[in-house]
């Protein structure tokens, strides 16, 4: 169990009013037993596959409000625990605070008027405009994102000076011409690195239009059926299952084994610093204007909370100040933080915001997702592994996502 501990002292009186996201409305939460409290005791949920990270923002909370008592304990993100999490927050009065929730579940508790609207308590955070609205919902800022994962494009310089290709191009179009010449085969060597995974295939899928998760199915579409026919058609890309766990494209593209990839912003970590990768803005669709998915994990406010101005101090200073922590990944969304990150991964900040007007939230970040994410992974490796075709595959999995139940109903019975 989690543990931060600071001294014990009567509450702040409150200075302003919250309201509660219920749906599409917003009405006053009740402030008397706040404000009666005789101590700013603060109970803090984490989500996370680590506890180790969270040890040092904790100790940054506590050094920084010594007056608040706070308690941490800590789930896993399994189905089960995502799904208690919910159950608890109906039933009210465990968590003050949960942090390092994903998009769907942020979504299903805002549905459910689980959780605050912090437009009224919380301004002037200094937190990336293109990350901090992914946490709003209807004009509610219901969830300060802790970090975020675009997904980006690389490419290996050095391939591409061997190979006499100048750059990539614009469009996913000249990105393929670019991906035929860098390939050759006979070294084992390929232009692009096709990943496996949801992020860049939906990156791909709605650049050339639509939606890549529907709310009842994953619509196949003509940017999808391109990626995968890059190793099944084109053969400028190994197959997938080359990579280490399917996801290792950035590794080959630094060891010169690919020249081109996209992939989400969590291997940034991973990547080296020197001239192996650069970022490169990403393509676009022909005239389409781009959509980058980015996932992103946040902080909410219950909407119980007990002492709400002190729970939602401790939600601004884990988005913020506490920030960084040991072990992260992905984008920082406090810009002091972002900026740090930056210089540290001898990045700019202009290659790391370059499609930040077209960051999105990814389109499962929907309530009752989970079933249709554990799905869909399997009905991916079919596709890019065996190259059956998208249309087909995809009209298979919306049989079977037609048969499950997301496992917490709503109360008003949609799942």
């Amino acid at each position: 169990m989690l543990l931060g501990a600071g001294s014990t002292v009567a509450a702040r009186a409150l200075a302003a009013s919250g309201a509660a996201f219920v749906g599409q409305h917003l009405h006053q939460p009740s402030i008397a037993t706040t404000a009666a409290a005789d101590a700013a005791t603060v109970r803090l949920l984490v989500v996370g596959r680590d506890e180790s990270p969270w040890t040092e923002r904790l100790e940054a909370v506590t050094a920084r409000r010594p007056e608040i008592d706070l308690h941490a304990t800590h789930v896993a993100p399994s189905p089960i625990g995502l799904a208690g999490l919910i159950a608890r927050a109906r039933q009210g009065g465990e968590f003050d605070v949960v942090a390092g929730i994903p998009g769907t579940q942020l979504a299903r508790l805002a549905r459910e008027g689980l959780v605050l609207a912090l437009n009224a308590w919380l301004g002037g955070l200094d937190l990336l405009p293109a990350i901090e609205r992914l946490g709003r919902h209807h004009q509610a800022r219901i969830g300060l994102p802790l970090s975020g994962y675009p997904v980006y494009s690389f490419i290996n310089p050095q391939a591409f000076e061997r190979a006499g290709v100048t750059e990539p191009g614009a469009t996913y179009q000249e990105w393929l011409d670019a991906a035929r010449r860098l390939t050759d085969r006979e070294r084992f060597t390929y232009g692009w690195g096709v990943v496996a995974d949801v992020p860049e295939i939906e990156a791909v899928a709605t650049s050339s239009g639509g939606r890549f998760w529907t709310g009842a199915q994953v619509a196949p579409s003509a940017g999808w059926q391109w990626y995968a026919d890059l190793i099944h058609r084109e053969a400028v890309s190994p197959p997938p299952y080359a990579w280490d766990g399917l996801l290792g494209a950035h590794r080959a593209l630094v060891d010169g084994r690919i020249a081109m990839t996209i992939r989400s912003a969590w291997v940034l970590n991973e990547l080296p610093n020197g001239a192996a990768w650069q970022v490169v803005p990403l393509p676009a669709w022909g005239a389409n204007r781009r959509a980058v998915p980015v996932a992103a994990d946040y902080v909410a406010v219950a909407h119980d909370a007990d002492n709400v101005e002190a729970a939602a101090d401790v939600a601004s200073l884990l988005a913020t100040e506490a920030w960084p922590a040991p072990g992260a990944r992905g984008l920082p969304a406090w810009r002091p933080a972002f900026e740090q990150f930056a210089e540290t991964s001898g990045l700019s900040m202009e290659n790391l915001t370059e499609s930040a007007p077209d960051w999105r939230r990814p389109s499962l970040d929907v309530p009752g997702a989970e079933i249709a994410q554990s799905r869909i992974l399997p009905a991916i490796d079919d596709v890019m592994s065996s190259g059956q075709p998208v249309e087909a595959r995809m009209a298979a999995l919306a049989e079977e996502l037609q048969a499950q139940r997301d496992p917490v109903s709503s109360p008003s019975g949609r799942g």
